[in-house]
C-alpha cells in the first residue's frame, strides 16, 4: 500500500512538472515569435526608409548634375521637359525623367485629373482662350513611382509646379516655379 501512494504522488508530480514546462515553453515560443515579427517589421521599415533616402539622394544628384552640365537650366525644366518643351504642351504621357501629370488646377479649380484621357494641351489652351483673367495660374501635380524589390509598396515623388500665363497662348509668356516636393509610400 505504501508503494501505491508513492507511485501516485510521483506520477502526479511528474505530470505537473511536464505540464508546467509545456506551458512555459509555449509562452517562450509565443514571445520569441512576437519579437521576430516585430524585428522583421522594423527591418522592413528601415529598408523602405533607406530606399526612400537613396531615391531622393539619387534624384537630387541627377538634378544637380543635369543643371551643372548645362542639360537643363533649372529644376522645373528637369522635372517637366519633354522634347524641348514641357509635358503639358507636348501632350506626352511622361517627361524625359519619367514624371507624369496627375492633376492640373486652374486658378485653384480642378481642370484635369489623370483618369481622363483628354488632351492636356487642348484643355489648357481652351481654358486660356475662354479666360478673362490677365494672369492665369495653373498648379500642375506630377509624380514619379519607384517600386521596391522586397515589398509590394511603391515609393512616390510628387511635385507641384506653379505655371503662370500672362497671355492666352500656351506656348509663350509664362513663369514656372516648383512649389513643393512630397515623398510618400503607397
Amino acid at each position: 500500500m505504501k508503494n501505491k501512494g508513492f507511485i501516485l504522488i510521483s506520477t502526479i508530480t511528474i505530470i505537473s512538472i511536464l505540464i508546467f514546462n509545456y506551458a512555459i515553453m509555449c509562452k517562450l515560443i509565443r514571445v520569441q515569435n512576437h519579437k521576430i515579427l516585430t524585428l522583421d517589421k522594423k527591418i522592413n521599415e528601415l529598408s523602405i526608409e533607406n530606399f526612400i533616402n537613396t531615391i531622393i539622394e539619387k534624384e537630387f544628384n541627377n538634378i544637380e548634375n543635369s543643371i551643372s552640365n548645362g542639360v537643363y537650366s533649372n529644376v522645373e525644366e528637369y522635372l517637366c521637359s519633354s522634347d524641348k518643351s514641357y509635358i503639358w504642351i507636348t501632350n506626352k504621357e511622361y517627361s524625359n525623367q519619367g514624371y507624369q501629370i496627375i492633376e492640373v488646377l486652374a486658378n485653384k479649380k480642378t481642370l484635369f485629373i489623370r483618369e481622363n484621357t483628354q488632351n492636356i494641351s487642348n484643355i489648357i489652351s481652351n481654358y486660356l482662350a475662354n479666360s478673362k483673367n490677365y494672369i492665369n495660374t495653373f498648379d500642375i501635380s506630377i509624380i514619379k513611382k519607384f517600386q521596391t524589390d522586397y515589398s509590394d509598396k511603391s515609393i512616390i515623388i510628387k511635385n507641384k509646379i506653379q505655371v503662370k500665363y500672362k497671355r492666352k497662348n500656351i506656348s509663350q509668356n509664362f513663369s514656372i516655379h516648383l512649389k513643393e516636393i512630397v515623398v510618400y509610400v503607397e
